[in-house]
């Protein structure tokens, strides 16, 4: 479930750059009220280098404070980005484990990913 603030965010993250500036201070608020949802899409801001300056490193911060909260397409991310060595070092047997629990939370991406390894 997503609140209403976070879909509003997402609404206007999609028409404008100023939108998506006002969606970015939302995220930013949430995640310091530990919302794991708006930290892992303040991460991939962050990862994409959208609106801020890329930072794989806080990226990766950011994802895995969502990731350890449960949320499945974090896991799956920070899988990734184990796998890819972005904004951390990578590491294969991290990249399975995060991969595996963001698939058995349901994540089909994470599924994915475990079938064609």
């Amino acid at each position: 479930f997503l609140s209403e603030e976070l879909r509003e965010a997402i609404r206007l993250s999609l028409l404008s750059d100023a939108d998506v500036q006002l969606a970015l201070e939302i995220f930013k608020v949430m995640d310091t009220e530990g919302n794991p949802i708006a930290s892992y899409h303040l991460g991939l801001l962050y990862q994409r280098g959208k609106l801020v300056q890329r930072d794989f490193k806080y990226a990766f911060e950011l994802i895995q404070r969502a990731a350890k909260a449960g949320y499945p397409p974090a896991q799956r991310e920070l899988g990734f980005m184990y796998d890819t060595g972005k904004g951390t070092s990578s590491d294969s047997a991290k990249a399975l484990i995060y991969y595996t629990i963001a698939a058995k939370g349901g994540d089909i991406e994470a599924a994915l990913v475990l079938a064609n390894k």
